[in-house]
């Protein structure tokens, strides 16, 4: 059984007496399962900017992280050279709002994810905003890179509809209820 909530003291330790083995009891004041009092990682309403070439993977991941219960607010662009404008907020992009996660293609056009991760992670106004590189790249070379280079975590867009909605979907849940992320910045 998984338990969710907000401890307020460490957990007791009790004997099991039929194996013999520990097992944590719950303190007293600790939220029963089904309150579902966790506290969110990313608020309601973050800014998600989605960077990806293919039409279809971008609508697909709009439409999957539409349905998440945060209200995530999603902005995409499709190459890396707007990616970088959007995240410095030059020219077209003057007044957008600095996203709270970064979901990011490596096959763009022009500025490869690659060099737009590299960018991200060497600027001191951006390199605290998570980034998921979200490819279809199999090759060690991309994941390894990828995390040489500051990504958060790499996840492989799989080839079926059914593995792709449930990777958004699992990709959303982590990230918007469980990762811990600082406090955002207003800039």
């Amino acid at each position: 059984m998984f338990l969710t909530g907000r401890i307020s003291k460490a957990p007791a330790r009790t004997a099991d007496e039929h194996n013999g083995k520990a097992i944590v009891a719950p303190p007293s004041g600790f939220d029963a399962p089904g309150n579902n009092q966790m506290m969110p990682a990313i608020r309601s309403g973050a800014e998600v900017l989605l960077v990806d070439d293919n039409a279809a993977d971008l609508d697909l991941t709009r439409e999957v992280l539409g349905r998440h219960p945060r209200h995530l607010k999603m902005t995409s662009v499709c190459d890396g050279e707007q990616a970088m404008l959007f995240l410095r907020r030059s020219g077209q992009f003057g007044d957008v709002p600095r996203p709270d996660l970064i979901v990011l293609d490596l096959g763009l056009p022009g500025m490869d994810g690659g060099s737009v991760l590299r960018q991200i992670k060497t600027d001191s106004n951006l390199k605290d905003i998570p980034v998921i590189v979200f490819s279809t790249s199999h090759a060690d070379q991309d994941v390894h890179g990828s995390y040489q280079h500051g990504a958060t975590c790499y996840l492989r867009k799989p080839c079926n509809l059914t593995d792709f909605v449930a990777v958004v979907k699992s990709m959303a849940d982590f990230w918007m209820r469980f990762a811990a992320q600082p406090q955002r910045k207003l800039k």
